[in-house]
C-alpha cells in the first residue's frame, strides 16, 4: 500500500476547501434550474410519490431519456432524512468530490513514483472554468464523470495488476447504463478501442475489454427486458437508450461551437505558455503518458462527432487532459508573459461584468432593467485587480494560483450575476402557488411543452394537463370550466397583470396564471395547428 506523501495531503486540503467553498456559493446564489435540474428532481418525485421505482416517469408520462440510479439514490438519501431540495444539491456535489478523489487515485495508479501528479490532478480539475461552474449542478455529467472515472481507475488496475480487475470493469459498465443508458459507451469504449496505442501486448486485454463490454450490456438488457416484460407499452429500444445514442451520431454539433467548446474547456490551462514547454519535456514513450493521450484523443473524438450540445457533454473528458497537465507540470518560475493571456482573459470578463448595470440603456425589458441595475461594478473592478496583481507577482505564480483564477471568475458571476437574476429563473413561488390551485381542487394545464419545472418545488400530486392546440384547449375547457391554465407571454400588459392571478418574470418571458374564462377571452393562448 503506498503511503500518502505530505504534499498529497497538502494539496487535498487545497481542492476539498476549494470544492467546499463552490458549492457554499452555489447553493447561496442560484436555485434549482429549469429544466435540467428541476425536471430530474421532478421525476425523483414522481417516482417517490406514486411508488413506481422501475420506470422513471414525468408529468404522468415515461421519461425514455432518463435512466434510474440517479434517482434511486435520491431516493434513498429522502428514505433517510426527508425530502429537501438539500438533498437533491447535495448528492450532486458528493460526486463532484468523489470525481476529484477518484481523479487522484487514477494519477497514483498510474505514476505511483510521482506523487505531485496525484496530488496536482484534482487541483487542476477543480481549477478549470468549465469544472467550477458544472461540478455543484445537479446534471446528467457530473454522474457519468464519476462513473467514468470508476470505469478508468478499474480498467487500469486490471492492465497493471490482474485480470480479476475486468470484473470491476464490467460493474463500473453496467453502472454507467444506468445513469445514462448505452450512450455510455460513447465515454467509455473508445479508450478500448485504441488499446493497441497503449498496451504492448494487447490480444488478452482486447479479449477481456470484449467480454466486460459484452457481459456489462447483457446484465443490462435482461434488466431492460424485465422492464418490458412488466410494462409491454414500453420499447426494448428505447428502454435501453439506443434511439438516443443514434440521434446524438446523427446529429453533431458545427466546428465552430466545437472550437469553443475547447477554448472553455481548456481554460485556464490552454492559455499558459509554460505549460507547453512543460509539455516538450516529458517523455512521450511513458505507458501512462500514453494511456492518457490515448484516452483523452479518442473520447474527445467520438464526442465531438456525436454530441450535438456545445460544452456539458464534454465534461466527463476533463479528468484526462488534468491527469497529463499535472504529469507535465515542473514548477517553473513564471515571467509576466507567461501568465499574459490568462491575465487579458480575466481582464475582459471583469470589463463585461463591469458593464452589466449600463446595459440596461439598451435593454427594452423592464424585469432585466431592474436586475441589470442591481449588478454591482465592483464585482468587475475586482477580477480587473486580480488580473493586475497576476502580471505584477507573475514569478509567485504557481499551480494555485492559476486555479483560483477560474475560481474567482465562477465566485464573480455568481455573486455579481446569477444572484442578481435569480427571479428570472426560481419557479418556487409559482410551483407553490400551482400546488395551492391543485390542492384545493383546481385542475391546472400548462400550456405549450411542460418539462416539470413546476412538480418537485410545488411537491404536486398530480400531473398537469399539457395544451397545445385549439381542440385540447377546448375540451379542458369543457372538462375543468373553472381550471387555470399557466402560459408564458413575451409581455405583460396593464390589462393581463389586472386579470391574471399570478404573474413573474422567467428567463426572458413572463410566467402568468389565469383562469380558463379569462384565458378564453383575452386570446392569451399559444396554439399549435391540430395535426
Amino acid at each position: 500500500m503506498l503511503q500518502t506523501p505530505k504534499i498529497t495531503r497538502k494539496q487535498a486540503f487545497n481542492w476539498i476547501g476549494i470544492w467546499l467553498a463552490l458549492v457554499i456559493t452555489a447553493w447561496f446564489c442560484r436555485p434549482l434550474l429549469p429544466y435540467q435540474e428541476l425536471g430530474t428532481a421532478a421525476v425523483t418525485w414522481e417516482m417517490w410519490v406514486s411508488g413506481q421505482y422501475w420506470i422513471p416517469t414525468l408529468n404522468g408520462q415515461v421519461v425514455e431519456e432518463s435512466y434510474l440510479l440517479v434517482h434511486w439514490l435520491e431516493m434513498l438519501i429522502w428514505s433517510l432524512f426527508g425530502v429537501s431540495e438539500f438533498s437533491i444539491r447535495f448528492l450532486a456535489a458528493i460526486f463532484s468530490l468523489g470525481t476529484l478523489f477518484l481523479t487522484a487515485l487514477a494519477g497514483k495508479q498510474l505514476w505511483p513514483q510521482l506523487p505531485k501528479v496525484r496530488a496536482n490532478a484534482p487541483l487542476i480539475l477543480i481549477g478549470s472554468l468549465m469544472w467550477s461552474v458544472f461540478a455543484t449542478a445537479h446534471i446528467e455529467q457530473i454522474f457519468v464523470a464519476f462513473f467514468l472515472l470508476l470505469y478508468i481507475n478499474f480498467l487500469i488496475r486490471a492492465w497493471q495488476y490482474s485480470a480479476i480487475w475486468w470484473l470491476g470493469v464490467a460493474f463500473a459498465l453496467l453502472l454507467g447504463f444506468f445513469v445514462t443508458g448505452v450512450a455510455f459507451l460513447i465515454y467509455a469504449l473508445p479508450v478500448l478501442l485504441v488499446m493497441p496505442l497503449w498496451l504492448k501486448h494487447y490480444g488478452k486485454g482486447a479479449l477481456y475489454g470484449a467480454c466486460a463490454v459484452i457481459s456489462a450490456f447483457a446484465i443490462f438488457w435482461v434488466w431492460g427486458y424485465g422492464v418490458k416484460h412488466h410494462y409491454p407499452f414500453l420499447s426494448l429500444s428505447n428502454i435501453l437508450g439506443l434511439p438516443r445514442l443514434l440521434a446524438q451520431i446523427n446529429d453533431p454539433m458545427p466546428f465552430g461551437m466545437t472550437f469553443l467548446s475547447l477554448v472553455i474547456m481548456l481554460f485556464p490551462w490552454v492559455f499558459w505558455l509554460p505549460l507547453y514547454r512543460s509539455f516538450a519535456a516529458v517523455n512521450k514513450q511513458e505507458a501512462a503518458f500514453k494511456f492518457c493521450v490515448a484516452w483523452l484523443c479518442s473520447s474527445l473524438f467520438v464526442v465531438l462527432i456525436t454530441m450535438k450540445t456545445s460544452i456539458v457533454p464534454l465534461i466527463p473528458l476533463y479528468p484526462a487532459f488534468c491527469l497529463l497537465v499535472a504529469r507535465a507540470y515542473q514548477g517553473t518560475i513564471n515571467r509576466r508573459k507567461d501568465v499574459a493571456l490568462v491575465a487579458a482573459v480575466i481582464a475582459i470578463m471583469g470589463l463585461i461584468l463591469m458593464s452589466f448595470p449600463y446595459a440596461r440603456k439598451f435593454v427594452s425589458d423592464t424585469h432585466a432593467i431592474e436586475w441589470l441595475s442591481t449588478i454591482s461594478p465592483m464585482w468587475g473592478v475586482g477580477l480587473l485587480i486580480f488580473s493586475v496583481m497576476l502580471l505584477i507577482f507573475a514569478k509567485e505564480t504557481r499551480l494555485m494560483t492559476l486555479a483560483l483564477t477560474s475560481v474567482a471568475l465562477t465566485l464573480a458571476f455568481n455573486f455579481g450575476v446569477i444572484r442578481n437574476a435569480r427571479d428570472f429563473y426560481d419557479v418556487l413561488p409559482a410551483s407553490e402557488r400551482i400546488s395551492w390551485y391543485q390542492n384545493n381542487g383546481y385542475v391546472v394545464a400548462n400550456n405549450g411543452r411542460y418539462m416539470g419545472q413546476y412538480h418537485f418545488l410545488g411537491r404536486l400530486a398530480e400531473p398537469l394537463v399539457v395544451i397545445d392546440h385549439d381542440l385540447e384547449f377546448e375540451r379542458f375547457k369543457a372538462f375543468a370550466p373553472n381550471g387555470r391554465i399557466i402560459v408564458y407571454l413575451d409581455k405583460m400588459t396593464p390589462t393581463t397583470m389586472q386579470m391574471a392571478e399570478y404573474y413573474q418574470p422567467f428567463r426572458n418571458r413572463y410566467l402568468a396564471i389565469f383562469s380558463v374564462a379569462d384565458i378564453d377571452n383575452l386570446n392569451l393562448l399559444t396554439r399549435k395547428e391540430s395535426d
